[in-house]
């Protein structure tokens, strides 16, 4: 073979991929709790070597937990980006490092967040989403870890026996499938994956989770990296691991496109998957450790490299109580193998090569007739040379892959290209990532002939992977953008997707984005569309970077809702014949076999996903707010139907709270607790010694309200009128009209306060729990099955598009303290709520408790059979719903009416317990517990006569429970 050597940077050979910055900084020696690699030590000067002594600002806020964005929401352009971009950004990475009180101990450990930025004519709009891993739902619903992780073992039960966890430790651990590395796709899908045996696909303009895909099940391998390769044709090569009698292998793998024989391409699977070649490994119990691998047009070059997998400690590592990456070893005097595997037909080679300080050298045959003082090296576009002097003596020059430039940027990774027109060809530029900080800190573009660096650097900000995106028409190699996430710890930033031009590396524009985004690991440019308009943004017509512009989500945006939408599908041939044939998909009863069957009805949904109709929105109580609802569930039925998957929400999304903390939970754990010094102005008593009803004066409120008055005598007539056609206490469907009408056009400050009033007797409550949601709306002769309602309500659009509001702004899940949406929009859930009221999916208080009360719709989990773990989930969703008990008590306190912004409200003492339903005497879901308000002093002397029992004011009672309730918050804060 011919003689190569490549000088190679801190971070191991960054021009040709062949090592990753991660696995050899974990190798080095540790200085002030930084570790790097030990070649660096040849050339780095203390300050580069350990980032902390040069006072390097802290990154922690860029590895913090962070909320999920299911809906996408605007963000505020600054400068240009280009009308030709049409696609979507996807990105990947760490996104929770903590359940209850158990904290992940490496940042590779972190639950997966996926997140989309969707560009199109210049606007673009963010999402994100937390995968519903396995490892994420069972963590999840323990409130603890449960699932190891590469750097996080995971800890015995501690309501199992001292015999129970010590033999659990001789269990044979199961592999996460918590995906955060990496997008990629097969066979036309798109998966999220890691370096195990499973993959997630995932819906990549929803970022709903699907279905876990496990290697195993196709091909004899172990496990995959998270960094294939993609030919021409559209196959994908990838490499995975297999060990058994016969030793340890390296696997290359190959998956079909979509189309070609031996590909299913009806299943989201990897059907026509194939080994084509299969690498013994040199030392069967210590096998290298490979984390991607390097592909040309007719060759697979594998790397087998000194960090080794000792299998010895892998047996043994969960026995002593350690982490996996405890199995990983650094064994430099190792000989590093370069593997060559003819891609086409599955012939391999293999030449050893020597590692040197800073340079790979290959093996050259020299004879006697090789000629003297003839270059060796024949490779074309480089200096390196390698002459014969004499007999037995050849002399080399290297060649400087880089200057000492490179150096001040901390040498590099996440190396990128023009990949769809450059992989596996000669190229001339990469751009990647400066890492002078312990996270990148800058973007480089290289000129590899010239040697030439471009720098994008700013102090606080922090980019990520970046990618190239090439423009329509493009000419020359450079002709397009590179875009990259930026982040910063930095409170008076905001987190942005930088778009730069390619060629001369300055910035175009920016968007700016509302919300915090931890630091993640990679990033894709997904496929690319003509047509679709996406959600509005706010636009700023400052230049990047310009001081003084408002942003966020307080901008004006205009929003194009799907009756708009639908008019201009019709307007296209194209567009409107496929949105005739989804609607003829949706008509009956065998909807979801045609949906899962039929190809015309997929085809269909395939244009329509890349229409208007997408990506329409509806506006909460418009006019023809039913005709827009029909046209948004025209496609989004289909991509729902018939699975367990939570409904988006057809409604424009909700701003997030401007001010989130609104319990000063921040201010009372700390030992802060202020004092209660304005009462509620909606609860307001003019002396707090007196007794008072806040239900009572919600009444005389509604009744001195014109509107109010009128739409609840409406239906409360209509709700008491008796049905003689079917013999019921009163027509349910007319009952069901008349309260939407009262929720609709009765403003909230009457509406929410007859609904969400604070009682303080028995009498109260059941006259709360009848005065807006009488029975006849509510109850029916027998209890339905909850998922039988679902699907029921999910049959209505009107129903089904409130309920997905629901769902989406009352989320709580994981359990927090801080649960709500939106940086804990109550209003938003209180609003969602309601607007429920006067469906199929009604809910209300359960009875007339006014102590330990909940809500629930009128249904139970008996008969759910095996469904009944959904039918639970889906139940306590209203039960057990942390976000809208605080957004009940957040009203009761009167939060809504505080004048005074700083005063600090404590939540309620909370407790659980389960209930019993006695029509059937089957268990039913937890049920939340607030505790009842202690009467204040002379609280016995209550007015007698009176139509109802009057208590003390609400204000009374949150001055006497003020420390005890502050206690109680700091407790349960401290428990989760």
């Amino acid at each position: 073979m011919s003689l190569l050597w490549y000088r190679v940077n801190r971070f191991s050979g960054f021009h040709f991929r062949f090592f990753h910055s991660g696995w050899d900084r974990a190798a080095g020696e540790s200085c002030s709790g930084c570790r790097l690699p030990h070649h660096t030590q040849y050339y780095t000067s203390s300050r580069q070597r350990c980032p902390q002594a040069a006072g390097l600002e802290s990154i922690a806020p860029l590895v913090s937990s962070v909320e999920e964005t299911p809906d996408p929401i605007p963000t505020t352009i600054k400068g240009t980006v280009p009308s030709w971009i049409n696609g979507s950004f996807l990105r990947n990475g760490p996104g929770k490092f903590e359940f209850g009180q158990d904290r992940y101990t490496h940042w590779f450990d972190g639950m997966a967040m996926m997140h989309r930025f969707h560009i199109c004519e210049g606007k673009i709009t963010y999402s994100s989403r937390f995968l519903r891993s396995d490892s994420y739902v069972q963590n999840s619903e323990k409130n603890r870890i449960v699932v190891s992780e590469f750097g996080t073992l995971a800890m015995p039960d501690p309501c199992k026996n001292i015999f129970a966890r010590f033999f659990s430790r001789f269990q044979i651990p199961k592999a996460t499938d918590n995906a955060s590395v990496n997008f990629v796709k097969y066979k036309g899908d798109y998966y999220v994956s890691t370096e195990t045996n499973y993959m997630r696909r995932i819906h990549p303009q929803t970022l709903d989770t699907k279905e876990k895909v496990d290697w195993s099940q196709y091909i004899a391998v172990n496990s995959a990296t998270a960094h294939p390769h993609y030919d021409r044709e559209g196959a994908t090569y990838n490499m995975g691991n297999s060990y058994g009698k016969g030793g340890y292998f390296y696997n290359i793998i190959r998956v079909p496109p979509p189309g070609e024989k031996g590909a299913d391409n009806d299943s989201a699977d990897l059907n026509g998957a194939k080994v084509i070649c299969s690498i013994r490994a040199a030392e069967p119990r210590k096998p290298s450790y490979f984390h991607s691998f390097v592909m040309s047009e007719n060759y697979i070059v594998f790397i087998e490299q000194p960090i080794k997998l000792d299998l010895l400690k892998f047996m043994l590592y969960r026995i002593q109580g350690k982490s996996f990456h405890k199995v990983m070893t650094w064994e430099p005097k190792n000989d590093t193998i370069f593997h060559v595997v003819n891609r086409h037909t599955g012939q391999f080679y293999n030449a050893l090569c020597r590692n040197l300080p800073r340079r790979y050298v290959l093996p050259l045959t020299v004879d006697e007739q090789t000629p003297l003082d003839q270059n060796l090296v024949t490779l074309g576009n480089y200096k390196a040379t390698a002459k014969k002097t004499k007999p037995g003596e050849v002399y080399m020059t290297h060649e400087e892959l880089h200057d000492d430039e490179l150096l001040q940027y901390g040498g590099l990774e996440f190396p990128q290209i023009n990949y769809n027109q450059y992989n596996g060809r000669p190229y001339r530029y990469f751009y990647s990532c400066g890492f002078g900080h312990v996270f990148s800190d800058s973007l480089l573009k290289m000129d590899v002939h010239t040697k030439e660096l471009k720098v994008w650097r700013y102090p606080g900000l922090f980019p990520s992977e970046p990618v190239f995106v090439a423009s329509p028409n493009a000419t020359e190699e450079d002709d397009g953008v590179v875009m990259s996430v930026i982040i910063t710890p930095r409170e008076e930033r905001s987190t942005f997707l930088l778009v730069l031009d390619a060629k001369t590396f300055t910035e175009l524009g920016r968007a700016e984005v509302p919300v915090n985004i931890p630091y993640g690991t990679h990033d894709k440019a997904a496929s690319s569309w003509d047509g679709p308009s996406p959600l509005p943004v706010s636009v700023s017509n400052s230049a990047p970077g310009s001081p003084g512009t408002e942003s966020g989500p307080g901008a004006q945006t205009e929003w194009v809702d799907c009756i708009q939408a639908s008019d201009m599908c019709n307007q296209n041939p194209h567009c409107s014949s496929r949105y005739r044939v989804m609607r003829q998909c949706l008509v009956g009863k065998e909807k979801e076999a045609m949906l899962d069957n039929n190809r015309e009805c997929q085809a269909a949904l395939e244009v329509l996903l890349v229409s208007p109709l997408y990506y329409c929105r509806c506006k909460r109580g418009m006019k023809k707010e039913l005709q827009c609802l029909q046209n948004y569930w025209s496609i989004h039925m289909g991509l729902t139907e018939g699975g367990d998957i939570d409904d988006s929400s057809p409604y424009e999304p909700v701003a997030p709270n401007r001010h989130p903390d609104a319990f000063r939970l921040a201010s009372i754990s700390s030992g802060m607790t202020g004092m209660l010094t304005v009462a509620p102005k909606g609860f307001h008593c003019a002396d707090t010694e007196r007794t008072c009803n806040p239900c009572l004066d919600a009444a005389k409120a509604c009744n001195l309200n014109g509107t109010c008055k009128r739409h609840r005598s409406s239906y409360i007539a209509t709700c008491s009128k008796e049905d003689t056609n079917k013999g019921e206490v009163c027509s349910k469907k007319r009952c069901h009209k008349a309260l939407r009408l009262f929720l609709d056009r009765v403003p909230t400050e009457f509406s929410h306060r007859l609904l969400f009033c604070p009682c303080q007797s028995e009498g109260c409550a059941e006259r709360r729990r009848q005065t807006i949601v009488p029975d006849c709306s509510y109850k029916d002769k027998e209890k339905p099955n909850c998922l039988e309602l679902r699907r029921v309500c999910r049959q209505d659009s009107l129903c089904r598009s409130r309920l997905a509001d629901f769902i989406v702004n009352c989320r709580s899940y994981p359990p927090t303290v801080s649960t709500c949406p939106n940086q804990d929009n109550h209003q938003a859930c209180l609003a969602s709520y309601t607007r429920l009221i006067g469906t199929d999916m009604t809910p209300n208080y359960v009875d007339s408790s006014f102590s330990n009360w909940t809500v629930s719709p009128w249904c139970t989990c008996k008969g759910s059979g095996n469904q009944e773990e959904e039918c639970m989930k889906f139940l306590q969703s209203f039960t057990d719903n942390t976000c809208l008990r605080n957004a009940i008590q957040a009203f009761g306190y009167g939060i809504d009416y505080m004048q005074n912004k700083n005063v600090s409200v404590p939540g309620p003492s909370v407790t659980t317990k389960t209930g019993l339903d006695r029509s059937t005497g089957t268990s039913e879901p937890p049920f939340v517990i607030i505790e009842k308000y202690r009467e204040p002093s002379g609280g016995s002397n209550k007015p007698q006569g009176l139509p109802e029992d009057h208590s003390a004011c609400l204000c009374a009672n949150v001055w006497a429970l003020l420390p005890g309730l502050a206690l109680a918050l700091v407790l349960a804060q401290h428990a989760l």
